[in-house]
């Protein structure tokens, strides 16, 4: 992710996410490579383990707040319940 602030408004440039939130893909694909369903969700513990290092807490991880990019990797969003 990147930003700049531009006549008081912050412009963020994120990832695209391909196949949109978990809970969407999820109701379109119900069947889904045990095996590669195993290492997304490790990809979502590692990304809050970071998070818990950091000092942060989501507060609000759910279905709906993982988004899956073109290479199917979960990214968390919606950080507006986080706090430090």
């Amino acid at each position: 992710m990147d930003f700049d602030v531009k006549d008081n408004s912050l412009i963020m440039l994120i990832e695209f996410a391909k196949y949109g939130d978990l809970f969407s893909f999820i109701k379109k694909m119900p069947e889904f490579n045990e095996r590669k369903l195993i290492k997304f969700y490790y990809k979502i513990i590692q990304s809050i383990q970071y998070l818990h290092n950091k000092k942060l807490i989501h507060r609000d991880i759910k279905p709906e707040n993982v988004l899956i990019t073109k290479n199917f990797r979960p990214k968390l969003a919606d950080f507006g319940a986080s706090v430090r």
